[in-house]
């Protein structure tokens, strides 16, 4: 009876251990089921947080393109002379540290000899002994204060050498500032004497100056007539594709892919219109904002766009005329 029992028990205890290990297999199944949900749904969420942000690009962009005009007129600065001056800020002398720590001293205590202790010292033995310890350690000091003076001079030589090329280089770096801007303030005379020269190298500057969204090339050329103020410029214009072509993107879970949301021809066309003219429109306000003295009676502006001749002409069409212009004061 005693086996049978004894057999009953380890049975239920097979079973308890089997039931056991069933229920950790079937959590731990469950867990993974989770963590796999929750891993599913955060890169769910970061793909389509990442179409939200590829749609917020688009749009700046879009609102860029779309405030070309507003931007130079509200917020935009004209050059001016002034604003080609350089200011001299002397740059600060920052040698390393250890050029401008001295080494410490030698200390005697470091050299110094053990004197001799207990009785016998007391009564003078091993007097001799220590006072040719003292001699050699004496020797020993003096040399070391003189390697010290040695290299103390050689590190108070690199830092002035050091100072000395750091004023150099103030010095001339304020030498290149006077007489850059004694230059502007030559060209400015020279600019309200109406000098040809003069006169298109500070167009130059205000083109230059003009900073538009990327994709917009920077070309330009410029060609002024003294006698009459007549101000001949030439700019490169963008091709269409500075228009994003789509107004949106959205994740699609199923392929898991980001796909853009095209913007239709006719508004890629209108804002494309828009921009060549706002750009024709911003170069001229450029540049009579600029020309506070005057010089300037006239500006004939010439857009041009590196397409082939026929899309040329259409986007001049579109730009209604304003891509080839002459604004007169």
């Amino acid at each position: 009876m005693a086996v049978a029992g004894g057999s009953d028990e380890y049975a239920r205890e097979r079973a308890r251990q089997a039931k056991e290990r069933e229920r950790r297999r079937k959590a731990a199944e469950a867990d993974a089921k989770r963590q796999a949900r929750e891993e599913k749904a955060a890169y769910e969420a970061a793909r389509a947080q990442e179409a939200v942000d590829k749609t917020s690009v688009t749009e700046h962009d879009v609102e860029q393109l779309a405030g070309l005009l507003r931007a130079a007129v509200l917020d935009g600065r004209p050059l001016s002379f002034d604003g080609l001056r350089q200011r001299f800020v002397p740059a600060a002398f920052a040698p390393p540290k250890s050029r401008t720590k001295p080494v410490p001293l030698p200390r005697w205590g470091e050299y110094e000899p053990e004197p001799p202790r207990g009785w016998l010292g007391a009564l003078g033995f091993g007097r001799r002994s220590y006072d040719a310890e003292v001699e050699a350690a004496r020797k020993r000091f003096d040399e070391a204060l003189r390697d010290h003076a040695r290299e103390e001079h050689k590190r108070v030589g690199k830092l002035d050498a050091a100072q000395a090329r750091h004023d150099e280089r103030n010095q001339q770096e304020a030498a290149r500032i006077e007489e850059w801007n004694a230059g502007i303030e030559a060209r400015r005379v020279a600019y309200q004497e109406r000098e040809v020269e003069a006169v298109e190298w500070f167009i130059d500057q205000v083109l230059a100056a003009s900073a538009y969204p990327h994709g917009f090339p920077k070309a330009h050329q410029v060609s002024y007539q003294a006698d009459t103020g007549d101000l001949l410029v030439e700019i490169d214009l963008p091709l269409e594709d500075v228009i994003p072509a789509a107004r949106a993107y959205r994740y699609v879970k199923t392929r898991d892919e980001i796909t853009p949301v095209p913007r239709p021809e006719k508004e890629r066309h209108e804002l494309y219109a828009s921009v060549l003219a706002q750009a024709a429109l911003r170069t001229v306000h450029e540049l009579f904002a600029a020309d506070t003295d005057g010089v300037v009676r006239s500006v004939a502006l010439n857009g041009h766009v590196a397409l082939t001749l026929v899309a040329a002409r259409q986007a001049c069409w579109r730009a209604a005329g304003l891509v080839a212009m002459a604004i007169e004061t």
